[in-house]
């Protein structure tokens, strides 16, 4: 993997990896970064890596610790919910402008991907699938920016999910069967009824939320790193 230094700024591609490999879960949160280790394993010096450190300290993924590793961190519930409620703000925007644009085949591609999550056992593959899901629905919108704004909610929110996975905090619920309400809708071309099960989709989603961080101020859950 010492490819990097043939990049012109080889921070900024430290940065992107460690960030794929705590978003996907494979850096896992309360696990300390050696930053030794990370340069030698990508053939870069330690300055490099430091800096990679401090974005991703300020992108909340990691917590820096005097004399000592930086460690991941958990996320953050209540920027999560944020996070949420973007999401209900702006997938409604984009599914009203989806729905003339959709076809047959892109209707058949979310219906092939809630098929994929019906069958799918691996959790994380799920949370992906999720995220496919909707980005495939809102995508003929075709409205670059706002699916750009739509698909950085799903990293955090992602995390969350990857975190009650991997900690068994909660239990992930299937959500094919509200999916599969919302793209009947569109291929009816209920744009109203589609737009409102999405609503009740993402509400459903921010209720979870609300119930984790209540355990968290109760005690119940503790989210600490």
């Amino acid at each position: 993997m010492k490819d990097v230094l043939q990049y012109g700024d080889a921070a900024q591609v430290i940065y992107d990896r460690l960030k794929a490999r705590i978003v996907t879960g494979e850096l896992v949160p309360g696990e300390e970064l050696k930053i030794m280790t990370v340069a030698t394993e990508y053939g870069v010096s330690t300055v490099t890596v430091r800096e990679a450190v401090r974005m991703l300290a300020s992108d909340k993924l990691l917590e820096l610790r005097p004399r000592r590793s930086p460690v991941v961190i958990l996320p953050d519930l209540a920027e999560t919910l944020e996070m949420n409620e973007i999401r209900l703000a702006l997938e409604p925007i984009a599914l009203k402008a989806a729905m003339a644009n959709h076809t047959k085949e892109t209707i058949d591609h979310c219906f092939s991907l809630i098929a994929q999550d019906q069958k799918e056992t691996d959790e994380w593959r799920r949370v992906e699938l999720n995220r496919e899901f909707h980005l495939a629905l809102l995508a003929p919108c075709g409205r670059a920016r706002l699916l750009r704004t739509i698909d950085e909610q799903y990293e955090g929110i992602s995390r969350l999910a990857q975190f009650l996975v991997i900690d068994k905090v909660g239990e992930m619920e299937s959500h094919h069967h509200e999916h599969q309400n919302i793209v009947e809708a569109v291929s009816q071309g209920k744009g109203g009824e589609a737009v409102k099960l999405l609503k009740a989709h993402i509400n459903a989603s921010k209720n979870r939320i609300l119930k984790l961080i209540q355990a968290q101020d109760d005690g119940s859950i503790a989210l600490t790193g």
